[in-house]
Order: structure tokens, then C-alpha cells, then sequence
């Protein structure tokens, strides 16, 4: 018995020490699992990769065929037959390269919305093939051009689709890029060669022409200039490379270079070309032959690199399985110290369910729902709260991200989506959207989704929590305001509408008796009549100006880039204002986001303020402008007669004036304005003026939206 119970205890123990290693172990073999594949996704984006310069390397033979067919065919367009043979060659072997080509793309699978390019490559081939006899020559080319453009769009399509675009290492990046770029620049000489050779072929050209091949000329110089820079950046790098490929980029860039001055000594300079198709055309071939070299060494170069990185995936796979061995090995040996922990372990537990059970108690108390994600095992959880706000028992929703998409409302997924995947590319460390979410009953009801970003120590999104709050009774709220806003403004405009008809009855009225009665009427009868339409235009322009009261702050707050020195320009351009009226502005002026038309609203009433009440000649305005902390402060001075400080409050107040309205007319309605939409951009007006001393008139700006200061806001406060 005593044995039994002996062994029995010795069993129990391996056991234990077998779920407890388990334990230790199963955590570490997640993380490598998931190193490893990282390290695979790594490889297949490598091979993804090769495919699409694959796919570019095969484009490359197309483009320099049918660069040739071009040339050859405007030079036989033009009169010139010394081409005849190789362009019935060409066409035979264009026919199966260009199927050969569209298959191979259609095959690739990139993108949906690319799929309308499909069977259209070689039916415009043979297009082009059955209508050429009956093209002029320029119209041939530009049909050949068209479809040359057509490849190259279809090699920019492949390398986004196959990941060719994106930040890599620098050798990498600009091999890249050269294989990306390359074949347009190619497209530029070969453009001029196939003009050229149809000028020489009938020995005239025009001036137009000149226009067109010198403008190539340039654009061909520019892109060689840059390409000699980004392919020195590469061979400081790589050393070896540069002993690669240094000769023939400049074998290269020379060939082009006696092209280039042929071109233009044989056509810009000379009345008629001078030279003969023939010898423009293989001058041409010769420098693209060159650059065609660079190319497929670049190629091979970009092939040996990225099978280099393959060779190093492997490598850093095995090595790290072969460490995760090692560290199984090395846990077993610690499994002792872990045991001598238990004991804390288990406090520490008992500690963390004491908080589990705090943290239970408050969401159960709480009105909102809380969910928590785990970016690492994709893994979401939904508290109850969150569940039963929306009419769920705790078992109808899985704690699953797919959950959550297959509830929210069809318009709102895409937002929701973009909002969520920019936090988990690290694109941001906040999340809030707003969308409708589907309940039990099935309708919608509306949630604001907050949240926060855990980052690991290298920085990387790891995790999200955050709270659901239900909002459909703000939105309904929100809804009703702005239709009794709508209602009001509506209402605003019939009643204008319905103000304005009778008075300019009154007015006409006024005008017809005048003109009934010429024969009769007094002097003082015809003054009245003109007080009486006067008074009339005057309550047109109130109840304009109401109109335009009702409606400051509540249209056109669209927010965008401002250059305050142009938008100045336009205003002065509309302006009416004396020769002898200056206005100056005075300091540089700021480029911001901002309000546009309301801002503009702004410094044209204060300017046409300041013209139409200024007395006598030389009337002067000076703009200006300095920045106070979070603030631009702009200020318009005038030398005008001033306003004394016992008004200075009175100027803002709708329908106040300083002057009698039979002296000057004028509704009341511009500064208060001004003061309704600087208020609205986040800022403050000011006035400072004496009588007979000018005014000045001072308004701030925030120097971003609102709305821009408050996330920035949030973000410190995250931070910290």
C-alpha cells in the first residue's frame, strides 16, 4: 500500500511537471510560429515580386519592337522604303509577341478594376495592322504611340500589384527603381528617333515639328541628368556594381548624347533636314541598343539581389528553429525555478482576479460596452454590456472580429475598416468612427467607437481596447436640428421673397404714377417720390442683409489650403475704389487651412468698409499681419475718419450705424458679420480708433482647424 501510494505520488508529479512544461513551452512556440511566418510572408512577397519584373522583363522585347515598327512605319509613310523587309519581319514576330504578352498579363490576375484592359492589346494590334494603309503618317504613329502607352501603363499596374513600389532596402529600392522607370525614358528616345526618321525620309520639316522634337530633346536631357544621379547614389552603395555597369551607362549616356546633337543640328538648326532616314534611324537605334543594355543588366542585377534575400529568409528560418530548440532545451533546465515560484504565482493570481472582478463590477455599472483586441492572435472580446445594448445575449455574438462586421450597416463598413486598419498598420495610436450597428430587432441604432493602441517595444500595433457609446438619440437630436435649421433658412428666403415682391411693387408703383403725372407734379411731389423709392431700395438691402446674418457660419466651412496673398489679390481685383486710394499690405502673408469664403467675407467688408466711408483724396488701407501663439493676426487700417471709443462696441451690433442712412447708405449688417464669422473660425475682432484718426481693425485666426488641435491634443494627452 505504502508503495502504491508512492508511486501514485511520483506519477501525479510527472504529470504535473508535463502540463507545466507544456504550458512554458506552447507560448514560445506561438511566437516562433508566428516569426516564421512573418519570415514566409516575407519570401512570398520576394517571389511576387520576381513575377511582376519577370512580366517587365518580357514588356521590355515588346516595347523595342514596336518602338522599331513605329519608326520604320512613319519612314515609310514619309516616302523612305529602306525599311520594307524589316517591317514585314516585325510583323510577324509582333503578332505572337504582343498575344504572348496580353496572356501573360491576364494570367498575372492583378487587380479587378484593371480587368477592362484584357483582350484589347493585340485587337488593337491587328486594328492598327487592317486601317494603316489608310493612316497618314502621323496618325500612325500616334496609334502606335497609344499603344505603347498601354504597356506602360500595364507595367505600372503590375508593379503595384506585385509590391515593386514599396519601401525597401536602398540597393533594392533604386534597382526598382530604374526598372520601373526605364522603359518610359527608353519611350522618349524612341518617340524622337521615329519622328525624326519620318523628317528625314521627306526631307521637310516644319516649324512645329522642330517644336516638338526640340521639347524632346530637353525632356530626354532632364531624364538622363537624373537618371546619372540615382545611378551614382546606387554604385557609391555597391562598389561592384559600379564596375558592372558604369561603362555602360556611359556608353549609354554618349550614344544619346551624339543623338541628341544630331537631332539638333540636322533639324532645329538646319531649314531641311540633312541627313539621310536611314542614318537618323540607326544613330537612334544605336543609343537605345545602349540603354536597352542597361536595362537588362539592371535586370539581372535586381533577379541576383532578390535571390539573395531568399537565400537569407531560408537561412534566418532555419536558424530559427534551431534556436527555438535550444530554448526548449534551456526551459526545462529552469523548470525547478519555476516551481520555487508557484507559490508567488499563485498570490499574484489571486491579486489579478481580485482586479478581473473590479474590472467586471465597473463595466456592468458603466452605460457603455467595452471591447478589447488582440491584433498578434486576432483575437476581439465584447463585454456583456456591450452585447445587451444592442438586444444580444451573452452567447448570440462570438468574440470574433468578423462578428462586429457582419453587424455594422453597409455604408458605414468601408470608413469603419479604413479607420481600424490604419490603427493596426501603426498609421495612428487613436481610433474613433462613428457608424450604425445592427440589433436584435433589426434596425440600427447608432455607435461612437473610441479606442487606444498598444504598441510593443519596437513600436508596433499590438493591441486595441476601447468603448462602444450608444448615440441615436444625439443623431436623432442632431437630425431634427439641422431639419429646423433647413426649415428656418427656407423660411428665412420665402419671407425675403415675399418682402421684397411689394416693394418693388411700391417701387414701380412710385414710378409709374411719376411718369402719369409728369405734367402736374411739383418739385416737392417728385423728391417724395424719390425718398419714397429710396427708402425702398433701403429696406431691400436689410432684408438682404438679414439673409445674409442668417446664413454666416452655417455654409461654405469647407476647410482648405489658403494663400492669403492670392486670396487678397482677388478681393482688391473686385473692388471699386478711386485711382488715388492705396492699399498696401504690409507683411508677408501665411499659406494655412482655413474657411475659405468665409474668410474672404471677412477682409472684404473691412475693406470695402474702410473705402466707402473714407472722406476726401488720398484714401490709404494697410494690411498686415503677425502671429500670436496658436493664432495669425491680421489687421486692416485705414486713414479714414475714425471712430470715436463710445461706439466702438455699437459698430457690431446689427442695423448700426454712425451715420444717418439719407447721408450715407448702408445696412448695419457688414461688421457684424465680420464679427459672427471670426467668432465662428475660433478667433476674436477687435477695433482701435479715434475720431478723425483712422481705425484699425484687428481679427484673429486659429492657425489650424479646430478639429486638428483637438486630435493633436488628444495625442499628447495619449502620449503622456
Amino acid at each position: 500500500m505504502i508503495m502504491a501510494k508512492h508511486n501514485s505520488e511520483k506519477i501525479s508529479r510527472n504529470v504535473l511537471f508535463a502540463l507545466l512544461l507544456l504550458v512554458l513551452i506552447l507560448p514560445f512556440l506561438s511566437a516562433i510560429y508566428l516569426l516564421d511566418a512573418q519570415l514566409g510572408a516575407q519570401s512570398q512577397f520576394i517571389e511576387r515580386q520576381k513575377t511582376g519584373i519577370d512580366y517587365i522583363q518580357s514588356l521590355r522585347n515588346v516595347l523595342e519592337h514596336v518602338q522599331q515598327h513605329r519608326g520604320m512605319g512613319h519612314a515609310l509613310r514619309n516616302g523612305e522604303h529602306e525599311f520594307d523587309a524589316r517591317l514585314s519581319e516585325l510583323d510577324s514576330d509582333l503578332d505572337k509577341e504582343i498575344q504572348q504578352l496580353e496572356k501573360r498579363y491576364n494570367q498575372l490576375g492583378i487587380i479587378p478594376d484593371t480587368n477592362r484592359k484584357r483582350m484589347m492589346w493585340y485587337e488593337q494590334w491587328l486594328n492598327l495592322q487592317q486601317h494603316q494603309l489608310a493612316m497618314t503618317a502621323e496618325d500612325n504613329f500616334d496609334a502606335h504611340s497609344i499603344l505603347i502607352s498601354e504597356y506602360l501603363g500595364s507595367l505600372q499596374d503590375v508593379a503595384d500589384a506585385f509590391g515593386l513600389t514599396l519601401e525597401t532596402d536602398l540597393e533594392t529600392r533604386y534597382l526598382m527603381d530604374a526598372v520601373i522607370q526605364l522603359p518610359a525614358q527608353i519611350e522618349n528616345i524612341a518617340r524622337m528617333r521615329g519622328l525624326g526618321t519620318g523628317f528625314a525620309a521627306r526631307a521637310r520639316i516644319d516649324a512645329r515639328e522642330k517644336e516638338r522634337l526640340l521639347f524632346l530633346g530637353q525632356l530626354i536631357s532632364e531624364e538622363m541628368e537624373s537618371l546619372d544621379r540615382n545611378m551614382g547614389v546606387l554604385f557609391r552603395e555597391d562598389r561592384m556594381l559600379e564596375s558592372r555597369m558604369r561603362s555602360i551607362l556611359d556608353r549609354g549616356m554618349d550614344k544619346t548624347s551624339y543623338f541628341l546633337m544630331m537631332s539638333y543640328r540636322g533639324f532645329i538648326e538646319s531649314d531641311a533636314p540633312t541627313m539621310s532616314a536611314a542614318r537618323y534611324f540607326a544613330a537612334g537605334t544605336d543609343a537605345l541598343k545602349r540603354f536597352y543594355f542597361l536595362f537588362d543588366g539592371i535586370y539581372k542585377e535586381l533577379k541576383d539581389v532578390l535571390a539573395s534575400q531568399l537565400r537569407d529568409i531560408r537561412n534566418k528560418r532555419i536558424l530559427l528553429w534551431l534556436s527555438s530548440l535550444l530554448a526548449m532545451a534551456a526551459t526545462a533546465t529552469i523548470y525547478y525555478m519555476f516551481l520555487r515560484q508557484q507559490k508567488t504565482r499563485l498570490r499574484l493570481w489571486r491579486e489579478l482576479q481580485q482586479e478581473k472582478e473590479r474590472l467586471d463590477l465597473i463595466m456592468r455599472g458603466s452605460r457603455d460596452g467595452i471591447w478589447d483586441w488582440d491584433f498578434r492572435h486576432d483575437r476581439i472580446y465584447f463585454s456583456s454590456r456591450w452585447k445587451s445594448m444592442l438586444g444580444y445575449d451573452e452567447h448570440e455574438i462570438v468574440d470574433h472580429f468578423t462578428s462586429l462586421q457582419e453587424l455594422l450597416h453597409p455604408d458605414d463598413l468601408g470608413e469603419a475598416l479604413a479607420a481600424w486598419y490604419e490603427c493596426m498598420d501603426g498609421g495612428r495610436n487613436t481610433f474613433e468612427v462613428e457608424y450604425r450597428v445592427k440589433t436584435r430587432k433589426g434596425g440600427y441604432c447608432w455607435i461612437q467607437a473610441r479606442g487606444l493602441v498598444l504598441l510593443d517595444e519596437q513600436g508596433n500595433p499590438v493591441r486595441m481596447a476601447g468603448s462602444h457609446t450608444d448615440i441615436s438619440k444625439h443623431k436623432q437630436a442632431f437630425a431634427e436640428l439641422e431639419s429646423i435649421n433647413s426649415e428656418l433658412e427656407q423660411f428665412a428666403y420665402v419671407t425675403s421673397h415675399d418682402l421684397k415682391a411689394p416693394l418693388r411693387a411700391i417701387a414701380n408703383l412710385s414710378q409709374w404714377i411719376e411718369e402719369d403725372l409728369q405734367a402736374v407734379m411739383t418739385d416737392d411731389i417728385r423728391k417724395q417720390m424719390v425718398l419714397l423709392r429710396s427708402r425702398v431700395k433701403r429696406m431691400e438691402a436689410l432684408i438682404n442683409g438679414i439673409l445674409q446674418y442668417s446664413r454666416a457660419g452655417r455654409v461654405d466651412m469647407e476647410i482648405e489650403t489658403v494663400d492669403v496673398t492670392e486670396l487678397l489679390a482677388d478681393i482688391l481685383d473686385g473692388l471699386d475704389y478711386p485711382p488715388d486710394f492705396h492699399i498696401e499690405i504690409l507683411s508677408q502673408m501665411p499659406v494655412f487651412e482655413t474657411a475659405r469664403v468665409p474668410f474672404s467675407q471677412v477682409f472684404a467688408n473691412l475693406i470695402s468698409n474702410a473705402i466707402k466711408y473714407h472722406q476726401g483724396e488720398n484714401g490709404r488701407v494697410a494690411i498686415s499681419m503677425r502671429e500670436r501663439g496658436e493664432y495669425y493676426e491680421f489687421s486692416v487700417a485705414d486713414n479714414g475718419p475714425g471712430i470715436a471709443p463710445e461706439y466702438h462696441e455699437k459698430v457690431f451690433k446689427i442695423f448700426q450705424t454712425l451715420q444717418a442712412r439719407d447721408k450715407l447708405e448702408s445696412t448695419g449688417v457688414g461688421l457684424t458679420l465680420v464679427k459672427k464669422i471670426v467668432e465662428e473660425l475660433g478667433g476674436e475682432v477687435t477695433l482701435e480708433s479715434a475720431e478723425g484718426e483712422g481705425a484699425t481693425f484687428r481679427f484673429t485666426v486659429l492657425k489650424q482647424p479646430a478639429s486638428v488641435l483637438a486630435d493633436e491634443e488628444m495625442s499628447r494627452s495619449e502620449t503622456a
